[in-house]
């Protein structure tokens, strides 16, 4: 305190501390008094941190809203500490405010907020520029009434602004309690004005309820839930609600985008009618202003959390060679065991209540009396296939009443159906296999007849829910193994699976799957029978460093100029999450990421299902330009290597990647260029 910045600012006293910047009130050497937001310097050594920070600036300025808080410059210190000059505030964070007013603001309060708010959106999105951080920590209100929004240290920018891009990719950054379900996903291309429309109905729930739209423990399950679970309605919390604030809040808040606003301005413009006929009177006019306590100058402290991962969905990614054949009997046997010790898995019914209305029609007793491909549940017969389902077993086990019947999930058809037919035939030898072993499950009682097991195979590329549905309610499975995606096991065990106390067994390697919390009070319930995503991440670096690197430098004889880097990564929750562990753990030059800068870059690729191929081709571009002596591809190799080899020459680069190099899109590029052999290896994760 009391010492001069760059001989131009003299900082007085701090005015608020967040997890990356140190705000400070600070005098310019004309008078002029200013808030200064310099970065830690635990963070500051990193580029892509800086980067990322000064474009903070670069967005707010671009979008000239006087509801945006001004960045008047940005500079370095002495030291290397990047800092940014902004105007200085006299007021509160809304966050602070709700505090200030026992956790909850008014209604009426609240619209005329929410009207300010969506007013610089607008603004912000007419500009091209997505906030991705709308929260009430985020929002300051002045003493004359004018809400700011804080904070475009994160903010997608569109239109090529001078650095509106970061230098590197792989996190998605945020709030969790405020993400839409797009941007918890980790799906950043899918994001757009709606995204920012559903944060700011999250600000709107929370200033008025004075809890979050989803209840979890931690960040990590709040990340969850936020990807996977509709909101809760408004009113449920806060019951006093004007109909009009209600609806227009649960709109923003809709899991699909289709069903939010269109966009912020249509917001902007229901609240203005809901508050003209809840109060009579113009939103426009209304001034949200209460007496302010003078401690509150200028608190606009950082709060993003830079470290939050990605949490993303493994839609159409081509699949790891999963070596089925193995584990699907032990996936069998396993719910062949949960079915033994626990006959029936599921949330038992609610107790019925005595009427006078006729006891229901009883149309089987036993599978035989249904006919063929039926069997019978709970005096019904149900049909064991459906348009996105077939039954695997004899029709002597579909007759026996003693069968148990579990699921299996694969896209069975369409593009990725190619992709699981080793994971489907996989099942069918294993249920065959274990039947053969076992002569079936052992009798529920004392020489009573032994238990075959049958699959009820289903699609799940066209709607998974629909096939899930079956499954548990007609069928009526314990458990069900497979799934296409990642993504539909998260949201199929919160709408079905939990509830119904189902089973499942996913080989996904997205580690997502490991953190889907379990119904209070009962077992875990979502089991993944793969490695992890990350489980490569330590051979990869430590196969980058220790071996090609050495092979490179020998190569190279005298010359010591540094090594550049390029990883290759789907912009999915196991792509992003093996490279977050990747860039960790790498180390070449003999330095870290960070400090080898702009010796390395990363490349994502969009996981959107038929679009994989021309994203590597243009990816491949950006990569040949960049040059480097190493590429690690965690996409198991299946576009790149000849995507880079046809536009790199002569100086070819090495390829570290994540799959065996036994599969045939390898042997056939190794054929077409013998050479290409001492370039090539492989990192994969087996049974022992």
């Amino acid at each position: 305190m009391g010492t001069w910045l760059n001989d131009k600012y003299k900082i007085d006293r701090i005015l608020g501390i967040g997890g990356m910047a140190t705000v400070y009130l600070a005098v310019h050497r004309n008078g002029h008094r200013v808030a200064l937001k310099i970065l830690h310097p635990e963070v500051a050594s990193d580029a892509d941190t800086r980067a990322r920070f000064v474009r903070e600036g670069y967005a707010a300025n671009a979008i000239d809203h006087p509801g945006v808080v001004r960045v008047l410059d940005d500079d370095e210190c002495d030291d290397g500490a990047t800092f940014l000059v902004m105007e200085l505030l006299d007021g509160e964070t809304l966050q602070t405010r709700t505090r200030r007013s026992g956790g909850r603001l008014l209604e009426r309060e609240v619209l005329a907020l929410g009207h300010q708010l969506l007013g610089a959106l607008v603004a912000a999105h007419t500009r091209g520029v997505l906030h991705r951080d709308v929260k009430p920590d985020n929002l300051f209100l002045t003493k004359q009434g004018i809400l700011k929004v804080l904070d475009f240290g994160i903010a997608k920018v569109e239109g090529g602004l001078s650095g509106s891009e970061p230098t590197r990719t792989g996190r998605a950054m945020g709030t969790p309690a405020f993400m839409s379900p797009e941007q918890a996903f980790g799906r950043a291309r899918e994001m757009d004005a709606r995204s920012d429309v559903w944060s700011a109905g999250a600000t709107m729930f929370v200033l008025l309820t004075g809890k979050h739209v989803h209840e979890a423990e931690n960040a990590a399950e709040m990340l969850v839930y936020a990807a996977t679970k509709h909101a809760r309605p408004v009113a449920s919390l806060a019951p006093e609600l004007a109909p009009q604030t209600a609806a227009l809040i649960d709109r923003a808040l809709a899991f699909e985008k289709g069903d939010r606003w269109r966009s912020a301005a249509e917001m902007q413009v229901a609240i203005a009618q809901a508050y003209s006929e809840i109060y009579g009177s113009d939103v426009a006019s209304a001034v949200a202003v209460t007496a302010l306590s003078s401690r509150s100058v200028g608190e606009v402290a950082e709060t993003v959390d830079v470290s939050a991962p990605a949490i993303g969905t493994a839609t159409a990614v081509a699949p790891k060679k999963r070596k089925l054949a193995a584990f699907a009997i032990v996936a069998i046997a396993a719910v062949a065991a949960i079915a033994v010790a626990v006959p029936r898995l599921r949330t038992p019914p609610p107790p019925t209540v005595a009427t006078t209305a006729p006891p229901p029609t009883v149309e089987c007793a036993t599978n035989t009396s249904c006919g063929k491909d039926r069997i019978c549940r709970a005096g019904k017969c149900q049909t064991l296939g459906s348009v996105d389902c077939r039954a695997l077993a004899s029709a002597d086990e579909i007759a026996n009443d003693a069968t148990v019947w579990i699921g299996a999930m694969f896209a069975t058809e369409g593009p990725m159906a190619n992709e699981f037919i080793g994971a489907i035939n996989s099942v069918e030898l294993a249920r065959r296999d274990f039947g053969e072993i076992s002569n079936g499950l052992p009798p529920v009682r004392p020489n009573g007849p032994t238990r075959p097991i049958g699959v009820v195979l289903c699609n799940d590329g066209a709607d998974p829910e629909r096939a899930a549905r079956h499954l548990v309610d007609d069928v009526g499975v314990p458990a069900i193994l497979g799934f296409s995606r990642s993504k539909e096991v998260a949201e199929l065990t919160h709408s079905i699976f939990n509830p119904r106390g189902v089973l499942a067994l996913a080989s996904n390697s997205a580690t997502l799957l490991s953190n889907l919390p379990a119904p209070q009070g009962q077992p875990r319930m979502v089991w993944r029978t793969t490695a992890g995503a990350t489980v490569e991440a330590p051979a990869i670096a430590a196969l980058a460093q220790q071996i090609v690197e050495p092979r490179i430098r020998s190569a190279r004889g005298a010359k010591d100029e540094p090594i550049r880097v390029a990883l290759l990564c789907y912009d999915n929750a196991s792509g992003l999450g093996v490279s977050d562990a990747i860039i960790s753990l790498l180390r070449f030059n003999g330095k870290s990421v960070a400090e080898n800068g702009p010796a390395f870059r990363q490349f994502s690729i969009a996981a959107v299902e038929g679009k994989e191929q021309a994203d590597f081709e243009r990816r491949a571009q950006e990569i040949a330009a960049f040059h480097p002596q190493i590429v690690l591809d965690t996409t198991n190799g299946y576009y790149a290597v000849g995507a880079i080899e046809r536009l790199i020459a002569p100086a070819k680069p090495t390829y570290v990647l994540t799959a065996s190099l036994d599969q045939a899109h390898i042997a056939e590029r190794i054929k077409a260029a013998p050479e290409l052999r001492t370039r090539l290896f492989g990192v994969e994760t087996i049974a022992s």
